[in-house]
């Protein structure tokens, strides 16, 4: 009966070990947010959200917009490395994680729903000259 017991610890510890690694992420410099920014998946309560996937951030060092809310109006925001708060009538936050070099996951709770944005830096645009 103890090695059961040993064993379903194990198997315990094991599986809140994985699931808090994945939590994690490096901290965001400010200054690393601001540009515009592309959803290249997003998932809406763990499940593909294909038609946010087109979605955009606009980020400047003082304000945030989106395409993909009915309000997209830029509005100021705060930042203090893990949560970027909206400073507006509709108070929102999203959790920023940085995923790979260019990559960062926005995390957010939207009408009960959980969304999480994959995100990458927007190509430039050449001008034809």
């Amino acid at each position: 009966m103890s090695i059961r017991v040993l064993i379903i610890l194990s198997f315990f510890l094991l599986t809140i070990s994985c699931k808090s690694d994945q939590s994690k992420g490096e901290v965001v410099m400010a200054e690393f947010l601001e540009g515009d920014w592309q959803v290249i998946k997003a998932t809406r309560n763990n499940r593909p959200a294909l038609s946010l996937e087109n979605a955009e951030f606009y980020i400047t060092k003082d304000s945030f917009s989106t395409n993909f809310l009915p309000d997209t109006m830029p509005h100021p925001y705060s930042f203090d490395g893990k949560t970027l708060k909206l400073i507006s009538d509709t108070p929102s936050e999203f959790e920023v994680r940085r995923k790979i070099a260019d990559t960062l996951t926005l995390t957010t709770i939207i009408k009960n729903f959980e969304f999480v944005f994959e995100i990458v830096p927007k190509p430039k645009e050449e001008d034809d000259f």
